[in-house]
């Protein structure tokens, strides 16, 4: 039962509950409403794909100290390798019962999770390469996985849907990385915020932030969803740019686990908000 437990929190389930968002607005976004449909197919990417991603990372980091959603992680063992290797290739069996567009963007992000984590390749490790591999595999590929769900054929909303997915998720994977900076500098790790610093990692969060926002209160106003959603949506942003700007110009003297959750919180209501407006179209 220990080792249930240790494993179920290396798969950090907040985490997996967060990138539901972008999963979900792919999904609404192809015009799909099937409540069925979709709890299968985000149990299939969510729970068997991403948490077995993130516990297949966790075995290779070992941290010892606290990381994005976990404050004291459990020891990794081999067994939660083999743990995280049963889940991907499970969900990769109930991938081909969707469609083979769903299973083709499945296998080539479990090939995208090892060159990111597995200890030959590490390339979440080298030159900043954390930040563009998140970008398209969570920002980018995540929205696509909830479309393919559904079966539609793509159109032009995607390209909302995955500008909304990449530049969010660009502007996340900065702030995960501050409360772990002099750990990971002292490794001699090169990702993306060791690379420039915390202060150009704040302010790339930030204008990556206001970038996904502008395209989420375009689409709301271009496609003519309810205005007052649109006053709601807006009233988050301006709240997160303020907290951002915020811990841009505190940093040094701020919480960064806290300050991160905040954001974790604000992104998780426009996320709601923007989903809401979606079930108009």
């Amino acid at each position: 039962m220990r080792k249930a437990i240790e494993y179920i929190l290396h798969m950090r389930p907040l985490a997996q509950l967060v990138t539901m968002i972008p999963f979900a607005l792919g999904y609404l976004l192809s015009g799909a409403r099937n409540i069925g449909e979709f709890v299968f197919g985000a149990f299939v990417w969510l729970v068997l794909l991403n948490a077995g991603t993130v516990a297949f990372n966790s075995y290779y980091d070992k941290d010892d100290g606290p990381i994005n959603f976990l404050s004291r992680p459990p020891k990794a063992t081999k067994g939660l390798l083999l743990f995280s290797w049963a889940l991907k290739l499970c969900g990769l069996l109930l991938a081909a019962f969707i469609n083979h567009d769903f299973l083709l963007l499945y296998a080539l992000s479990v090939i995208l999770s090892v060159l990111y984590s597995h200890s030959f390749f590490r390339l979440k490790t080298k030159y900043g390469m954390d930040l563009l591999i998140n970008m398209v595999g969570y920002g980018l590929m995540t929205p696509l996985a909830g479309w393919f769900l559904s079966g539609n054929h793509l159109n032009i909303k995607f390209v909302f849907a995955g500008l909304i997915g990449v530049f969010f998720m660009g502007a996340v994977v900065p702030l995960t990385q501050i409360f772990q900076y002099e750990r990971e500098k002292r490794s001699g790790e090169t990702g993306f915020t060791v690379l420039v610093g915390v202060p150009i990692a704040l302010f790339t969060s930030i204008v990556l932030f206001s970038a996904g926002n502008f395209v989420a209160m375009f689409f709301i106003l271009a496609y003519d969803l309810p205005f007052l959603l649109f006053l709601a949506y807006c009233a988050i942003a301006l709240v997160m740019y303020c907290h951002l700007h915020h811990w841009f110009r505190h940093f040094r003297v701020l919480n960064a686990i806290k300050e991160l959750y905040k954001t974790y919180g604000y992104a998780a209501a426009g996320g709601i908000i923007f989903a809401l407006s979606l079930i108009f179209l």
